[in-house]
């Protein structure tokens, strides 16, 4: 899950995934401001294997998802609590999935942070 230009770590590991022909099976939930905001795009969307989610805080586009990455968009898109999950992004986003996380019972060393 990322949040701005908190892509940025994952382009690279999912790059590496497609590299290493690991690429199958990954989420990406991603959340902008604007459809203008969202990096790479079309790099992200074209990559096999990678499902992408985008949510729009401020623009209602009838192609993405309005508002913020919530309790609904997370449960629904975790296959199994021992996967393991990455976030970066603004602070307050990073804290409102870590809440929500905790809620699910997914456990703490499966989540992996960057913080910016």
């Amino acid at each position: 899950m990322a949040g701005g230009a908190g892509i940025t770590p994952f382009i690279s590991i999912l790059r590496q995934l497609q590299e290493d022909w690991e690429s199958e099976e990954n989420k990406l939930i991603y959340a902008n401001k604007t459809t203008k905001d969202i990096i790479l795009k079309e790099e992200l969307e074209k990559m096999p294997g990678l499902s992408v989610i985008h949510i729009l805080s401020e623009e209602n586009n009838p192609d993405y998802k309005h508002g913020f990455i919530d309790y609904k968009t997370v449960s629904s898109n975790i296959s199994s609590k021992n996967q393991k999950i990455y976030l970066c992004g603004p602070g307050k986003m990073m804290e409102s999935i870590e809440i929500i996380l905790k809620e699910l019972n997914i456990e703490s060393d499966r989540i992996i942070k960057e913080e910016f």
